[in-house]
């Protein structure tokens, strides 16, 4: 019966703009909104239904080992090379038991075997039906009445030797024994017929389930082979056209296509994947063939989609039923620098529409893998937050999480790689395989389309949410030459799943000093002077539910370690923006993307939308572009200088005030230098320029006004304090003075309030 991501945005920021940060908290929010709508796939209901056609009907059982798991290999293969792939397949060593491959018409099915000779073909075998239903007392010795020949393959119902042991306890207690023969005796006697006969091959099959029989037989001399009640049915019915042989199972196969990153090197990693196998007798219909055509769909679906940085490997193993062989060896080839920066979105079991033990299955769960290493993680959380717009369909509102394992994201999660596994499951149980193991898990009794194609596209959230947010396990920091610092700060993308971000620094010294930064302060702190970051742990808490109810936690805290990695300082480049239409200049403190452009638009102050802004002399909308596109800017301290027109000038006081809907969201103070409005802030917006001869009056809608650009310098001090212990210590007590002086070094004016973050 789990995805990775990088944390590699580059830190462009200058000494002075992560100083900024720190003191312009803006509390991002918990479960910002980075969306997954620019990159999500759909996916294709027709193609979907085709690849589980063509592995649970056209192939059929895909044992472990077996022929038709490696068919099953290669149809996968050639689905992958079809969208423009490169897929491989490759095997490890498996050993395992061998099986009977029993082909009646052209359908091949495979059965437990129990014999340590040599097996010859069993090719049109005469069938002794030896098979009888409800016996009589009468009927207690008829094992010995049955009459085989040389070569007939005697099949036989399981039913008969539990009848049996019943009437042999009856008959024990009439005539007063002590003893009464149990099934496992009779058993023992149709071998040993069949063995008096010089038959080929006797077949015992369940006729009162639905799962192949398991039997204890030891020192047989001829075949004993244990079948589900279709090969049993079956073979008594096609007199003609079987065919009988052994198969040795040495290896099995796993088969993976690579999605390369845009980047030179992968920033994050996600690995999607499902097993191919089915178990004995089971065609795996929903398990697995649902999971792997959602594999399959999603690798075509984001064949020519732009990833950035995030590298996607698709995967389908073999083994997983057999006790997650096929992943686990997967997982051991993977690079230990390629586990630090990936997550795993597995999928098992998505499509069935039976009930288990009476409970439908209607709800969709994320399995967190089970065990010491179960914790909720990061592939979970970007599936729950990238499905929180989906409309469920009816019976399947209920999103949820809980921790079981035994599905193939184990293997990940064992070797420290955040994992996830999706599966339709009861509200009351996580287990399921009462119908899926069986050879009910087929098209007509276990699969529904329209369930297939909701967990596919929840997946497909999943990955859209992680390459929209640009998500990454890599933390990047560098050192600042001019102030000898080091600054080390997260992108706010991670807001909606750490609280918070403990850094290890190691001091020139020798000795460790711990800092924790904040979602509120995206993170940032600065390291003391000369030291070097270590590590980093984030930190959060994950919400279980977003639909439906279910009697789980809620939430759970959970921690990632993330990858350090030492960068160069930027670069310096033009950070200076003038539009020549209206000569309005932004400066900025860190670069903006090459190719960008900035576009200023004056508003009709007149319009509508403006009505019952006090004070009102313009409004400008400023934006940044890139190939036509708007560029989110926050977090970049920017001075922005506007030419007053002549009806603008005059006034004593200036604000400027960052508007939504024609509604102010907070003010900010301006200076005037000559016929400019000079005004800082860390944001891109619509602004409303303000003006008044007498000075502007705090109200609910200015709680968040700037401070006034100042000069003033301050002697230094150092703000983070040396500790040996375990202990966090906080960048809330940095000495503001110091941070004024950095920034004063930094050619940089100081705001001392928070700013709201507002995205073009």
């Amino acid at each position: 019966m789990i995805f990775t991501e990088k944390i590699k945005k580059p830190v462009a920021m200058t000494m002075a703009a992560a100083v900024c940060t720190l003191l312009m908290a803006s509390s991002a929010s918990a479960m910002a909104d980075t969306g997954a709508a620019n990159v999500y796939k759909a996916a294709d209901a027709a193609s979907l239904k085709q690849h589980v056609t063509a592995l649970s009907e056209d192939i059929g059982v895909r044992l472990m080992g077996t022929p038709n798991e490696y068919a099953a290999a290669e149809y996968i293969e050639g689905q992958l090379d079809s969208y423009g792939y490169d897929g491989q397949i490759s095997e490890y060593t498996i050993n395992a038991s061998a099986v009977a491959a029993i082909d009646i018409g052209e359908k091949q099915h495979y059965a437990n075997y129990y014999y340590a000779g040599e097996m010859n073909q069993i090719i049109n075998p005469n069938i002794s039906n030896c098979t009888l239903s409800e016996p009589t007392q009468e009927d207690l010795d008829v094992i010995s009445t049955w009459n085989i020949s040389a070569g007939d393959l005697v099949v036989v119902n399981s039913s008969l030797f539990s009848d049996l042991e019943a009437l042999s306890k009856v008959q024990a207690e009439t005539d007063g024994t002590e003893t009464a023969l149990k099934s496992s005796d009779f058993i023992n006697q149709a071998v040993d017929k069949a063995e008096e006969a010089n038959a080929s091959a006797i077949v015992i099959y369940n006729d009162t389930g639905l799962r192949s029989q398991s039997v204890k037989v030891s020192g047989n001399t001829i075949p004993v082979i244990g079948a589900n009640t279709v090969i049993g049915e079956e073979l008594i019915s096609n007199a003609g056209n079987i065919s009988i042989s052994k198969v040795e199972r040495p290896i099995s196969w796993n088969v993976e296509a690579v999605k390369e990153a845009s980047t030179e090197e992968p920033e994050s990693i996600i690995y999607v994947t499902s097993h191919l196998d089915s178990v004995m007798g089971a065609p795996g219909a929903t398990d697995n063939a649902s999971a792997v055509a959602a594999v399959l769909e999603l690798a075509k679906q984001y064949k020519d989609v732009d990833t950035g940085g995030v590298e996607i490997h698709f995967v389908a193993f073999g083994g997983e039923e057999a006790g997650l062989l096929g992943s686990a060896a997967f997982v051991s080839q993977i690079p230990e620098e390629d586990k630090a920066i990936a997550i795993n979105f597995n999928m098992d079991m998505l499509s069935s529409t039976g009930t288990f033990y009476g409970e439908e299955l209607n709800a969709v769960s994320l399995d967190i893998a089970g065990g010491k290493s179960a914790t909720f993680n990061i592939a979970a959380a970007l599936i729950i937050t990238g499905s929180e717009d989906m409309q469920f369909i009816e019976g399947t509102e209920n999103l949820r999480w809980f921790k079981y394992g035994s599905s193939d994201h184990q293997s990940f999660q064992d070797s420290g790689i955040d994992a996830a596994s999706m599966i339709r499951v009861t509200d009351k149980s996580d287990d399921i395989e009462d119908i899926n193991h069986t050879y009910k898990d087929n098209m007509v009794d276990n699969y529904s389309l329209d369930r297939h194609v909701e967990c596919t596209n929840m997946v497909s959230k999943g990955i859209a949410k992680a390459i929209d947010s640009k998500f990454t396990k890599v933390l990047e920091y560098y050192e600042d030459a001019e102030n000898g610092k080091v600054v080390a700060a997260d992108t706010e993308q991670l807001s909606y799943l750490y609280d918070e971000i403990v850094y290890v620094f190691e001091k020139a010294d020798g000795t460790i000093t711990q800092t924790t930064g904040y979602a509120a302060n995206d993170y940032a702190v600065i390291a003391p002077a000369d030291a070097t970051l270590v590590s980093a742990q984030g930190v959060g808490t994950g919400t279980a539910n977003i639909a439906g109810t279910f009697d789980k936690p809620k939430t759970e805290q959970y921690s990632t370690s993330m990858v350090v990695k030492e960068v160069a300082a930027p670069e310096s480049s033009d950070t200076n923006f003038v539009d020549t239409g209206t000569n309005v200049t932004v400066e900025f403190t860190n670069p903006l993307p090459e190719g960008s452009q900035i576009t200023v638009e004056f508003k009709d102050v007149n319009n509508d939308a403006y009505e019952g802004i006090d004070n009102l002399l313009a409004v400008v909308d400023i934006s940044a572009l890139k190939d036509g596109n708007i560029i989110p800017i926050s977090d970049n301290l920017m001075e922005i200088q506007i030419p007053l027109s002549e009806e603008m000038k005059g006034y004593k006081y200036y604000q400027v005030a960052y508007l939504e809907n024609g509604q102010i969201v907070e003010k900010i103070n301006a200076t005037v230098k000559g016929d400019i409005l000079v005004f800082v802030t860390d944001h891109l917006s619509e602004y409303a320029i303000l003006g008044s001869n007498t000075p502007f009056v705090d109200d609910e809608t200015d709680q968040t006004t700037l401070a006034k650009a100042t000069n003033a310098n301050s002697s230094s001090t150092d703000n983070q304090t040396d500790t040996s212990t375990n202990t966090p210590i906080t960048g809330d007590s940095t000495d503001v003075m110091a941070l004024m002086l950095l920034m004063t070094v930094a050619g940089v004016t100081m705001v001392a309030a928070g700013v709201k973050k507002k995205s073009n």
